[in-house]
């Protein structure tokens, strides 16, 4: 099982709280939240993380080299920043047929295994998860219907 995480973004709507600190880095009860998704991901069993980064590139390298997954982490830079869709594109040659996308910032208790073998044993093309929020002004939206 592969798992992507995305932790490249700039950032915009934190900087006046983090200033220059990358959102995937925001401590959570004393850990970076980054270093939470990559331990649950391989406490859930996925054998292949693959972290896509540009912003900060550095500095997400360096807490990730104390994680006691490292070795198994697989690191890819965006020089150019192409954006979310672009840094998938460009990491394709690294992808397996079917893999899991994460935000690096996304904050949640999850099962990433079940989620991700339910959506190959129903044979999705893609899937996604979402959830309400009562702040879509300046938040990420999807619009669905019946």
């Amino acid at each position: 099982m592969q798992a992507v995480i995305l932790c490249g973004g700039l950032g915009t709507r934190l900087k006046k709280i983090y200033k220059n600190k990358p959102k995937a880095l925001i401590k959570f009860n004393k850990i970076p939240n980054l270093n939470k998704i990559i331990n649950d991901l391989f406490e859930q069993g996925f054998t292949k993380v693959l972290l896509l980064t540009s912003y900060k590139h550095e500095e997400i390298l360096n807490s990730i080299k104390k994680n006691k997954f490292y070795k198994k982490i697989k690191i890819i830079r965006d020089s150019t920043y192409f954006g979310t869709g672009g840094a998938i594109a460009g990491a394709k040659n690294f992808l397996n047929h079917n893999f899991l996308v994460i935000l690096g910032d996304l904050f949640i208790s999850f099962d990433y295994k079940k989620f991700f073998l339910e959506s190959i044993k129903k044979n999705y093309k893609s899937n996604i998860v979402v959830h309400p929020n009562s702040h879509p002004f300046d938040s990420d939206t999807v619009s669905y219907d019946s």
